[in-house]
């Protein structure tokens, strides 16, 4: 599908497809055969998109029309149309996305798509707006968890509104944002108790070694985390030694080889 409705008409019937993207097309999927009867049409999409269809350029694709269409051109327009109706709101949704692609990153009519009703425009304009622009961050509480895996992505590491992911309810988001959160901001540190395991084991990477939510992790329900803590807790910390009497026969081995 493109942002071009192919069309091809004769003085009886009207032969469309969504998935033409040509008028050959249309002749293969109907069985048709060019004839001096027939008309081949388009009807182009105006740049930015536009829900106003009388917008929406009709252009015949041949040289000569044949005798009905020559008798009354506005009729073959209107019979045209009249199928584009059925088949808009998918074409523009084509187009739109195309737009996203194409329109200058920086371009009002770019930001001005953030609320498309098609999220993977929305996902399109999240991958190409300025990372530092406030029209990114405000996609933060995007509905579609994909644009906001785009989003997670691209914002500024001291971003406040990268911050605000930390308690997205996408997993995926939250790794993200626990990658990318810069090691002495408070957001990372509050997601030392977040729910998801992996979450917390990159929280435990990156936190500095000083850090009290590094060495409240020592209690953590995963042992995996715990591990990771007691590698990277300072020598001479209580919570390292603390960890010696760790459950996890890993952690305990751990933490002796350290402090031996």
């Amino acid at each position: 599908m493109r942002e071009t409705f192919f069309c091809i008409l004769t003085s009886t019937f009207t032969y469309w497809s969504l998935s033409a993207n040509r008028h050959a097309t249309l002749v293969e999927e109907h069985h048709l055969r060019w004839s001096p009867r027939t008309l081949a049409v388009e009807i182009s999409c105006p740049v930015p998109p536009t829900d106003d269809l009388s917008a929406w350029v009709y252009r015949v694709a041949q040289d000569t029309l044949p005798q009905w269409a020559e008798d009354d051109p506005a009729a073959a327009e209107a019979r045209a149309r009249t199928c584009f109706t059925q088949a808009r709101p998918q074409i523009l949704a084509y187009a739109r996305w195309r737009a996203a692609e194409r329109l200058p990153p920086g371009s009002p009519a770019l930001a001005g798509m953030v609320a498309d009703d098609n999220k993977y425009v929305r996902q399109i304009v999240a991958e190409r707006l300025p990372p530092d622009g406030p029209t990114l961050a405000g996609m933060v509480d995007d509905a579609d968890v994909g644009v906001r895996r785009h989003v997670v992505k691209r914002l500024p590491t001291g971003s406040p509104a990268l911050a605000r992911m930390v308690d997205d309810a996408d997993m995926y988001v939250r790794r993200r944002a626990a990658e990318r959160l810069p090691l002495d901001s408070p957001a990372l540190a509050g997601m030392a108790a977040d729910v998801n395991g992996h979450v917390r084991k990159i929280v435990a990477r990156r936190l500095p070694q000083d850090s009290p939510a590094l060495a409240g992790m020592v209690n953590d329900t995963n042992s995996d985390v715990r591990l990771i803590v007691a590698e990277r807790l300072p020598l001479d910390s209580p919570a390292l030694m603390g960890m010696a009497r760790d459950a996890n026969a890993n952690v305990r081995r751990r933490v002796a080889e350290r402090l031996r």
